[in-house]
């Protein structure tokens, strides 16, 4: 079974206590509004956290707990009117039989729909009066194209503007002349405020989860509708977010701030502000690394409702409750814990495994779960490739772990591996003999491989069992390459082999590799495409956005021959196990048979039945094509 990397109802790692204090926090408020972040990287465990809230409060009927995804609705409409727009929808869904709720939300959403006008009869009116098209109507026509106007995009004229915008003049003097802004916030504040107690509503709780994936434009706009419309009493706010990311934001919608105000950042200041209580996720330490991946291990051999796994998730709490005590799971505590013969055995084999890896797991992810799963993941599924290809009997699972322990942590140690291998005739390498026997205390032979042996990491790993100087190492380097080789092409200089990880990163991190994207040739630009496409193709979730997706698609802006390529490997993709980030603008194909291909791939998207969410996004994207 694949560890799905996204959030989970198994409480590996005790954050129920987290969700609990949270809870009680929000318990205890009095009424008062109160906005809270959960921090911490991706990939922390902030989305389990917040299911596990959710979950607290399905029983409690005085309470409405809501979950806004901001990153599904980023570049369809203003983010801030959506968040407004599904909460109000919510509270009249669950309240629709009480009181004044319909009436109330009625005039709530004819609120909403005078600051939509409002925006875009602002537009009109700069337009008619000044003759120029503003850049935001332009956009919001072309995100409109088919219920706005007939004509193509490129026919767009002054002319064509002036006649859009003489149906909107009386509309312009009457109504937006009539109110403002700030009558409006302060209307809509005070007409929610009704709404809630017309409802019934001791406390409405708004979860917002993955606003780090966000563009800093819907960021900041999630953000602003939260406090400037929102924020009223009986109301509490659960943003989960990398903190680190949300300044970013920031800084990119406030350019001209100054960087700093204090001894802290404007950034900051501005987070500050609108989250009241934060609380970052620590990272896993080494006994809570160790405990985690024994769990995980187990379930994968085992299965989530056997009684084995269950028993050791249970005591695996006593020894996360207080891990600066030490106090891991024992091979002695696993043998008393689990009574069947058959699933004690595959817990020792999955204990054995986990101590071996556990400590350079935890140094080289930083503690960080989703990582550690992904490892976990692929060290899996390469087993089960070597398999399929024939020689799975000549894997051992210890060997292999040990192996992609270098590959992912020490990459030039594991270049140095590969290169040993290939001049070797049986696989064997006497270069690791030599820094066992170095370990050991015994003088080695290669003097090649000194410099090595200063590095304090490969002297650890060399002197970590199993040990490997007797061992053909072929067929483990065959199947681990998988993410430096496709199709029989080898990443030939380090340089390359950096850039291609660094692809591998977030956005925010691929965004300053433009410019050495633009001088590649266009086979090593190949090569790259090759690696993130792999990366892509074997990730056990296609739900999220992989890694890799956002270094493809610089790739594709300035070497077009590829995106042919990648049209083609979307097309591969299993539909009903893909997320919406499939779905993309029609813009970022320059080549016209890409454009043909992918135009083609989104009316399937569209006309498949087991994916509506797929289906429903592809449908938007090709309205829009047709629009243009």
């Amino acid at each position: 079974m694949v560890l799905h990397d996204n959030e989970t109802a198994i409480d590996f790692l005790y954050y129920e206590s987290i969700a609990q204090t949270i809870k009680e926090l929000l318990d205890d408020a009095d009424d008062k509004p109160m906005t809270i972040g959960i921090h911490g990287d991706w990939g922390a465990g902030k989305s389990s956290i917040l299911a596990m809230i959710e979950a607290a409060y399905l029983k409690d009927e005085k309470v409405l707990c809501l979950k806004f995804n901001g990153w599904l609705f980023q570049g369809f409409e203003d983010a801030k009117l959506v968040l407004l727009e599904k909460v109000i929808a919510e509270v009249t869904a669950a309240r629709s039989t009480t009181g004044k709720v319909k009436a109330t939300a009625k005039s709530l959403f004819k609120r909403i729909n005078w600051m939509k006008a409002a925006k875009t009869t602002g537009q009109m009116a700069f337009t008619y009066l000044s003759g120029i098209p503003s850049p935001e109507l332009l956009t919001e026509v072309n995100r409109s194209a088919k219920n706005i106007i007939e004509h193509p995009i490129e026919e767009l004229s002054l002319e064509n503007l002036k006649k859009l915008v003489e149906p909107f003049k009386g509309f312009i003097n009457d109504e937006i002349e009539n109110s403002n802004i700030p009558h409006e916030m302060h209307a809509f504040r005070q007409e929610f405020e009704e709404l809630l107690e017309e409802a019934n509503i001791d406390q409405l709780v708004v979860i917002i989860d993955d606003l780090d994936r966000c563009l800093p434009k819907t960021t900041i706009e999630t953000l602003e509708a939260l406090r400037l419309f929102l924020f009223v009493p009986k109301t509490a706010f659960i943003i989960a977010a990398d903190e680190a990311m949300i300044e970013y934001a920031v800084k990119q919608h406030f350019p001209n701030l100054p960087n700093t105000v204090g001894a802290t950042s404007y950034a900051r200041n501005y987070l500050e502000k609108l989250i009241q209580v934060p609380f970052r996720i620590p990272a896993l330490g080494a006994t809570e690394t160790l405990t985690y991946v024994i769990l995980l291990l187990t379930l994968r051999s085992l299965g989530e409702t056997s009684p084995g796994f269950n028993a050791l998730k249970e005591l695996s709490r006593e020894a996360i409750q207080k891990p600066w005590l030490g106090n891991s799971l024992s091979m002695a505590v696993l043998d008393e814990a689990i009574s069947d013969d058959n699933e004690r055995q595959k817990a020792r084999e999955a204990f054995n495994l986990a101590k071996q890896i556990s400590q350079t797991i935890n140094d080289g992810t930083a503690g960080n779960p989703r990582q550690i799963k992904r490892f976990i993941n692929s060290l899996m599924l390469r087993k089960q490739i070597a398999h399929a290809r024939g020689f799975g009997a000549e894997i051992n699972l210890n060997v292999l772990a040990k192996i992609m322990l270098a590959e992912s942590f020490h990459p030039e140690f594991y270049r140095q591996l590969n290169n040993w291998t290939s001049i070797s005739p049986d696989g064997k390498l006497k270069e690791l003999k030599s820094l066992e026997r170095s370990d050991s205390g015994t003088e080695g032979e290669f003097s090649e491989s000194s410099e090595i042996k200063q590095d304090d990491w490969t002297k650890q790993w060399a002197n970590a069992n199993p040990k490997l100087s007797d061992i053909d190492l072929r067929p483990y380097l065959f199947v681990t390459r998988d993410r430096k080789v496709k199709s029989g092409v080898i990443m030939q200089s380090d340089d390359l082999q950096e850039l291609a990880d660094k692809l591998l990163g977030s956005e925010m991190a691929i965004a300053g590799l433009k410019g050495e994207i633009e001088i590649l040739k266009n086979p090593e630009a190949e090569k790259l495409y090759l690696h993130l496409e792999s990366a892509i193709i074997t990730n056990g979730n296609l739900k999220d956005k992989p890694d890799g997706v956002s270094g493809i698609n610089l790739l594709l802006k300035t070497h077009t021959f590829l995106q042919v390529k990648y049209c083609s490997m979307l097309d591969s993709l299993d539909v009903d196990n893909l997320g919406t980030w499939v779905v993309i603008p029609i813009d970022v194909f320059s080549e016209h048979a890409a454009k043909q291909q992918y135009t083609s791939l989104l009316t399937r998207w569209k006309n498949q039945d087991t994916n509506k969410q797929l289906s429903t996004f592809a449908e938007h994207t090709l309205k829009l094509i047709k629009g243009n």
